[in-house]
C-alpha cells in the first residue's frame, strides 16, 4: 500500500511583485495528521490552493496516492477539504446543503451527514448566510466526512473559533484518524491545537520550508529545558513570526496578580520625554534597516520645545559609524530618512497626545560605541 497520501515536490507560485512559494515540497504519510504553520503570508493557504488544483502552479508537481489530482476524477471523491471561507451559497440551510451533496459525490452517506448535523446542533432552517463562524465551519467539516474521504485538508479551520468549539473539532478530526487508512493536513496558527493534534509540523516562511519535523522530536526539546527548573508552562514562540505569542499572553494573564499602582496612573514611564522620542527613533531605524544596517546607531534630541499652541518641535541627529551607513539610512533622494521620520512622528504624536513637528539630520561618528562618554551621552548608560 501506497505509504504516502500526498507529496509536493518544487512547487513554485508567484503573483505579481510576490513570489509566494518557492520550491515548496513535503510528504504526508499515511495515518498521519500533518500540520503547516507560519505567519500570516508564509504561504500556508496557497500551498493548499496549489496542491489542490484551486491556482495555477508555477512550477513542480503534486500526486495524491501517486496520481495527479487532474488526472483522476474519482480521485476527488477521496479528499474532503475545509477552507477557511466559506462555500456554500448563502441562502442555502443544512439540509439543502445535503441534497446538493447528494447530487455531488457518488459515495454521499446522507445518514451520517445528518448525525454530524445533529451532532453540531445545526438548525434546519437557518440560511448559510446567517450562521456563526462556528456554525459555518461545522457545516463544512459535515460534508467534508460525509463523502468516504481519506483525505481532509483544513485550512485555518479552527481559526476564530472559541476553545469549546475548537476542542469538539479538533477531537473530530482524532476520531477520523484512528482508521490507519485516513489522513489529514492542516493549516493553522493556533499552536496549542496542534500540540494536541499533530504528528508532524512543517514551519513555513516567506514561502519556503524552514523545517519538516515529528511533533515528538520537537517536544522533546522542550521536555530537555523543562528539566532545567519548575516551570509552570513551558510555551514554544517565535519573535521572527510572532506565533505562539497569543498562547504566551494567555497564560502569563492566568498566573499574573493585580498589584497596587507603583507609580502615579498617569505616568507611563521615568524616562524623560526626549529620551522616549530618541528611543522611538531608534525603533523605526531598526525596523527600516535591520538587514542593512548594524546597530550602530544612536539618536540625540537636539530641540525640545512646545509652542503656546500644544505643538511640539522636535529636531533629531541621527549618528552612525560609517559614511557608507549614512547613505543608507538617507536612502535615495532623501526616501528612507522620509519614512523613517514619518512612522516615527506617527508614533511621537501617540505618545504625547499632541502634533510634532519632527526634523531629523543624519551624521556619522565613527567608532562612538567605543566611547563611554558619547554612550552615556546618548543615554545608554547611567
Amino acid at each position: 500500500m501506497e505509504d504516502h497520501v500526498l507529496e509536493l515536490k518544487e512547487i513554485t507560485k508567484t503573483f505579481p511583485g510576490v513570489k509566494a512559494l518557492d520550491r515548496m515540497q513535503f510528504q504526508l504519510r499515511r495515518g498521519s495528521i500533518h500540520a503547516l504553520i507560519g505567519e500570516n503570508g508564509a504561504g500556508k493557504s496557497t500551498t493548499i490552493h496549489a496542491l489542490l488544483d484551486l491556482i495555477r502552479r508555477d512550477a513542480g508537481n503534486v500526486t495524491f496516492w501517486g496520481q495527479a489530482l487532474s488526472a483522476s476524477k474519482p480521485l476527488r471523491e477521496d479528499i474532503g477539504v475545509v477552507l477557511d471561507e466559506g462555500c456554500f451559497p448563502e441562502t442555502l440551510t443544512a439540509p439543502q446543503v445535503g441534497h446538493v451533496m447528494a447530487a455531488t459525490y457518488r459515495r454521499w452517506e446522507q445518514d451520517t451527514f445528518d448525525a454530524y448535523c445533529r451532532r453540531f446542533a445545526l438548525p434546519e432552517k437557518t440560511a448559510f448566510k446567517d450562521y456563526s463562524r462556528g456554525m459555518k465551519m461545522k457545516l463544512t467539516i459535515a460534508v467534508a466526512l460525509s463523502h468516504q474521504a481519506r483525505l481532509l485538508v483544513l485550512d485555518e479551520a479552527t481559526a476564530g473559533l472559541d476553545p469549546i468549539v475548537r476542542d469538539e473539532i479538533l477531537e473530530l478530526f482524532n476520531e477520523f484518524t484512528r482508521d490507519e487508512t485516513h489522513s489529514v493536513l492542516i493549516s493553522s496558527h493556533i499552536l496549542s491545537d496542534l500540540e494536541k493534534l499533530c504528528d508532524y509540523i512543517a514551519f513555513l516562511h516567506q514561502g519556503r520550508l524552514l523545517f519538516c519535523e515529528e511533533k515528538d522530536a520537537l517536544l522533546e526539546v522542550i521536555a530537555v529545558y523543562s528539566q532545567a527548573a519548575a516551570f509552570d508552562a513551558i510555551i514554544p514562540i517565535s519573535a521572527k513570526t510572532g506565533d505562539g505569542v497569543e498562547d504566551l499572553l494567555e497564560t502569563c494573564g492566568k498566573y499574573a496578580e493585580e498589584s497596587p499602582f507603583l507609580f502615579p496612573e498617569d505616568v507611563t514611564t521615568d524616562q524623560p520625554e526626549r529620551q522616549v522620542m530618541a528611543e522611538i527613533i531608534r525603533e523605526k531605524l531598526l525596523w527600516c534597516l535591520d538587514r542593512e544596517v548594524p546597530h550602530g546607531t544612536a539618536v540625540e534630541i537636539t530641540k525640545f520645545s512646545e509652542r503656546d499652541s500644544g505643538i511640539i518641535d522636535i529636531d533629531a541627529t541621527i549618528y552612525c559609524e560609517k559614511a557608507s551607513h549614512k547613505g543608507i539610512i538617507i536612502g535615495k533622494n532623501g526616501a528612507m530618512l522620509k519614512k523613517i521620520s514619518s512612522m516615527a512622528r506617527a508614533d511621537c504624536e501617540k505618545f504625547m497626545g499632541t502634533k510634532v513637528f519632527l526634523t531629523t539630520w543624519v551624521k556619522v561618528k565613527e567608532n562612538w560605541r567605543d566611547s563611554d562618554f558619547l554612550v552615556r551621552n546618548f543615554g545608554y548608560s547611567e
